[in-house]
């Protein structure tokens, strides 16, 4: 997993489609459970972060596909390429926050897309072409926290 992402999501309750988030993955903060495989990752046989520090996503779409779900779809640089990618997304809860009232929103989301279209080759067919991502995230209104 990657300790060091930032980025910001927008929620247009009344107008969903106008909706956007975005996302900066440092690369350098992948870890795993084995030192090794975690610093020949972020070699040039796969993330090369001394010359691609970072990944990024922004999104150019969102679509309601059902009660609290959506597909959100945008553009993932990676390795050097931009290329669209689409996520599944579940909304989680929105409104105030149970333990400190502030209003916040929670999500689940899920993508599948191959390394290879990202020019990240190494090892194939060896090494599975298919990359998963799972997010979880909870943020919080800067309306809410310009208030407190």
């Amino acid at each position: 997993y990657f300790k060091d992402i930032q980025g910001f999501y927008s929620i247009n309750q009344k107008n969903p489609a106008s909706s956007s988030v975005e996302a900066t993955i440092k690369i350098d903060s992948l870890t795993t459970p084995v030192d090794k495989f975690t610093e020949h990752l972020k070699t040039k046989d796969f993330f090369d972060v001394a010359t691609y520090p970072e990944a990024k996503f922004v999104s150019t779409k969102v679509e309601v596909t059902g009660k609290n779900a959506a597909t959100v779809t945008g553009n993932l640089t990676l390795h050097g390429v931009t290329k669209p990618i689409t996520m599944e997304v579940k909304l989680n809860s929105i409104g105030a926050h149970p333990f400190n009232k502030r209003d916040a929103a929670g999500f689940s989301a899920r993508a599948v897309f191959k390394r290879s279209d990202f020019g990240m080759t190494s090892f194939l067919p060896g090494v599975g072409d298919e990359v998963r991502i799972f997010i979880e995230t909870e943020g919080y209104s800067q309306d809410d926290a310009a208030k407190k």
